[in-house]
């Protein structure tokens, strides 16, 4: 069998400088592709603020002011009354297991209403008696001692035998 020869990398300055055109019109479009991706740009829109010439800027933004506080202040009552109803279970014994995961949930932590939602869709896949639908109960293990090496003495081949 003959060796062929390595093929040349010679091209034309046509060619190379395609080449590089391409290169560049792709690397382009990727870049501009990458700008509109909206996979690492916040859902929440950033407040613009009120305009320097907005008439009754300051009584807007004492209204503004004054609903985040009122918004904080019920949040405190909420939080509040929920810590009064769990000591008041713990007295009684009975700790309210759903209020720890609603403390965790206003905590601002998507991560648990995952695993929450996670948990109900593997109980709805499991069914009512607890087991995925391809499982099927307790399985029968048999072991079969099988000795292949029976009628054959040590060292003795197929091929030795023939």
């Amino acid at each position: 069998m003959r060796v062929r020869k390595r093929t040349s990398r010679r091209t034309s300055t046509r060619m190379r400088e395609g080449i590089k055109k391409k290169a560049a019109a792709q690397n382009r479009k990727e870049k501009k592709l990458a700008k509109k991706d909206p996979t690492w740009k916040s859902r929440a829109k950033k407040d613009p603020g009120i305009p320097a010439s907005f008439p009754y800027k300051a009584k807007i933004l004492e209204e503004i002011e004054a609903k985040k506080l009122k918004d904080l202040e019920e949040k405190e009552l909420a939080k509040q009354q929920r810590m009064e109803a769990k000591r008041r279970a713990q007295e009684l014994g009975e700790l309210d297991m759903d209020a720890d995961l609603e403390e965790e949930e206003d905590a601002g932590n998507g991560l648990t209403a995952l695993m929450e939602s996670a948990q109900q869709a593997a109980m709805a896949y499991e069914g009512d008696n607890g087991q995925a639908f391809g499982t099927e109960g307790d399985l029968d293990i048999v072991d079969h001692d099988i000795d292949f090496f029976a009628g054959s003495e040590e060292g003795d081949t197929e091929l030795e035998q023939s």
